[in-house]
């Protein structure tokens, strides 16, 4: 995830811990993420929290969308035609 958005999701983290209060955890948003050459692609993130016998766990699922906005696109210029 790119510095922009993994500045926000830990102060999302900190707040949920803290007060419960969810702005991230059981909700998905779309952001930008960062592969490890530095480029960058659309994602889907959704977390989740489970409380088991040793404590609380955070569990996050990364979508990648790049096929699925091209596919928006190619549909989008198709119906333009």
């Amino acid at each position: 995830m790119s510095e922009t958005y993994a500045a926000h999701h830990d102060g999302y983290m900190q707040n949920y811990h803290h007060s419960g209060h969810a702005k991230i955890i059981g909700i998905g948003r779309d952001v930008e993420g960062l592969r490890s050459n530095g480029t960058t692609f659309p994602m889907h993130l959704s977390g989740g929290r489970a409380d088991t016998p040793t404590g609380q766990i955070y569990v996050g699922i990364c979508h990648n969308l790049t096929d699925y906005k091209n596919a928006l696109l190619k549909l989008h210029a198709a119906g333009r035609s």
